[in-house]
C-alpha cells in the first residue's frame, strides 16, 4: 500500500524531532549545571583566597611576635662580661628626736552631737514577743469593723436565715476567726447573740416610730421570725415581756444591752 512508507516517514521525523527536543534539553541543562559549578568554584576559590590570606597573616604574627621577644632578651641580656653587682651600702638608722620633740598625732575632735547622743537600749522580749499579737490584734480589728459595716449597710441581721456561714464565706475566714474577732472587738460573746443585739436595735427602733405595730410584725420586721423569740430574747437579756420593754425604752434606743442572748 503506498500509504505505509508515508506514515513510516511521518513517525521518523516524529521521532528524530522529538530527539532534537530532548537533545536541546540536555543541552540547556548541562549549561546552567556548567554555570552553578563555575559559580560553586568561584565561590571556593574566594574561600581559599581568604584562607590564604589569615594564614599569612597568622603567620606575620607570628614571625613578629618571635622577632620582638628575641630583641627583648639581648637588650636584658648585654654581650660581654656581667659585671659583678656592686655591694649595697648600708642604710642609715633613723634619729630619734628627743622626748620634747617628738609629734604625736591628735585624734580629731568628735562631735558633739555624737558624744551627747544615748545610746539606744534593745526592746525587751516581751514587747518583741507581744509584736505579732498586736499585729494580729489590728488585723482582726479591721475584719470586725468591714463585718460590721457589711452586716449594717446591708442590713442582712433581718433576715431571719442569716447563719454565720454566709459572714465567713464573704470574709473569706473560719467560724473560729468569726468567733474571736466578735469577742474580742464586738462585745459578744457569739455571731448569734451579735446579730440579735442588732435586732433588738432596729425592734426597738421600730417601737418608737411606729406604735401602732403589733409585735408580731415587729418581730418579723426585726429578723426574729416571730414574736416567741423576741419574747426569749427580752426576757433572757432584761427580764422584760415585749409590751414592758416597749414602755420602758420607747424612746431610748441606747438602751440596748451589749450582750445579748442567744
Amino acid at each position: 500500500m503506498p500509504e505505509a512508507p508515508i506514515l513510516a516517514c511521518i513517525i521518523l521525523a516524529a521521532l528524530v524531532i522529538i530527539l532534537a527536543v530532548m537533545l536541546i534539553v540536555l543541552t540547556l541543562r548541562n549549561k546552567k549545571l556548567s554555570r552553578a559549578m563555575n559559580l560553586r568554584l568561584k565561590e571556593l576559590e574566594e574561600v581559599r583566597g581568604r584562607i590564604a590570606m589569615l594564614q599569612h597573616s597568622l603567620s606575620n604574627l607570628r614571625r613578629g611576635g618571635e622577632e620582638v621577644s628575641f630583641t627583648a632578651a639581648e637588650e636584658e641580656a648585654p654581650s660581654g662580661n656581667i659585671p659583678e653587682p656592686e655591694p649595697e651600702a648600708p642604710s642609715p638608722e633613723p634619729e630619734i628626736l628627743p622626748e620634747e620633740t617628738t609629734v604625736t598625732e591628735e585624734e580629731p575632735p568628735r562631735r558633739q552631737e555624737e558624744d551627747e547622743a544615748p545610746e539606744q537600749e534593745p526592746l525587751p522580749r516581751s514587747v518583741r514577743s507581744r509584736r505579732p499579737d498586736h499585729i494580729k490584734a489590728i488585723r482582726d480589728r479591721e475584719l470586725f469593723n468591714m463585718m460590721d459595716r457589711m452586716i449594717r449597710d446591708e442590713k442582712l441581721y433581718l433576715d431571719n436565715g442569716l447563719r454565720r456561714e454566709h459572714i465567713t464565706s464573704r470574709l473569706g475566714i473560719d467560724k473560729n476567726r468569726l468567733v474571736r474577732i466578735i469577742s474580742d472587738n464586738g462585745a459578744s460573746d457569739s455571731f448569734t447573740s451579735y446579730i440579735n443585739g442588732l435586732r433588738l436595735s432596729h425592734a426597738s427602733l421600730l417601737m418608737e416610730e411606729h406604735p401602732e405595730y403589733k409585735m408580731d410584725k415587729i418581730a418579723s420586721e426585726s429578723g426574729f421570725g416571730n414574736v416567741r423569740n423576741l419574747q426569749r430574747i427580752l426576757k433572757a437579756s432584761y427580764g422584760m415581756t415585749p409590751a414592758e420593754f416597749r414602755s420602758t425604752n420607747c424612746g431610748q434606743n441606747s438602751a440596748v444591752p451589749t450582750k445579748t442572748a442567744q
